[in-house]
């Protein structure tokens, strides 16, 4: 029987188009296994499943626990009736406690026992901070409180006894500025009426010396045996995109 044999040259073909239809498989499924993995990977991330750079939420922020502020955009704190030492002492009234409000991105500093007044309550002589928040991008809001007594040994008495927004400003300048007070600082002083009925003396500050910043608006009032000043501070370049919202935290002050 005569068997018929290709030419070397068919089989070479054949076996060049065999190897390239292999190759050509090869690589087919490589891009397809490189997509699934791809699809894969995209899908794992939009879920957050096994995404590390998904982050939660920051529980330290304002926004994320105290309750918003109407629309002002700010969010209102109110302290607990035990929260600091001169609330605990009742050197300031558990059931009249103050009020703000403040940016959502703000978040609560730790106040040390040397100025929160826990070391001479209830009988502290000099002032100490109720509360700071801060926000490294804005600036930092801050409520001092001033022992009635290191200014009148009256009693009960309202802001106004204690002088014109320029005189008191002239004995607690330093207590604001966190250093001495200089005033040709003073950009702006004068006074509003509160809708809790206390009269208010509101100060504006650039002081380029001054602890936390150049720039201080300040709410200050009295009440009970305490000058409540709550204050926001800034640098400049804070200042420039914090501005109105600071203003607006300061002019939310109630005592």
């Amino acid at each position: 029987m005569l068997r018929h044999s290709l030419p070397a040259a068919q089989v070479g073909c054949r076996q060049t188009r065999a190897c390239q239809t292999k190759a050509v498989k090869a690589s087919v499924e490589q891009v397809d296994r490189r997509q699934f993995l791809a699809t894969v990977a995209l899908t794992l991330a939009s879920s957050g499943s096994c995404a590390p750079s998904v982050q939660a939420a920051d529980a330290s922020l304002a926004s994320a626990y105290l309750p918003a502020d109407g629309e002002s955009g700010l969010y209102k704190f109110v302290p607990a009736k035990d929260k600091t030492p001169a609330l605990r002492a009742g050197v300031i009234k558990p059931d009249m406690r103050y009020a703000f409000s403040i940016p959502p991105n703000f978040k609560e500093a730790r106040i040390s026992n040397t100025l929160n007044g826990n070391f001479c309550m209830p009988n502290c002589a000099e002032p100490w901070y109720e509360v700071v928040y801060e926000d490294p991008a804005a600036g930092n809001i801050k409520l001092l409180a001033v022992p009635l007594l290191k200014l009148t040994n009256a009693k009960d008495v309202t802001v106004e006894k204690l002088g014109t927004p320029d005189q008191l400003l002239a004995r607690i300048g330093p207590y604001v500025t966190g250093t001495y007070f200089d005033e040709d600082s003073l950009q702006s002083a004068g006074s509003r009426k509160g809708d809790d009925g206390l009269t208010y003396y509101m100060y504006e500050i650039y002081q380029l010396d001054a602890q936390n910043g150049p720039h201080n608006v300040c709410a200050v009032t009295a009440k009970g045996e305490v000058l409540f000043v709550f204050m926001a501070t800034a640098n400049d370049k804070q200042w420039r995109s914090s501005e109105g919202i600071m203003r607006k935290a300061v002019d939310s002050f109630r005592a």
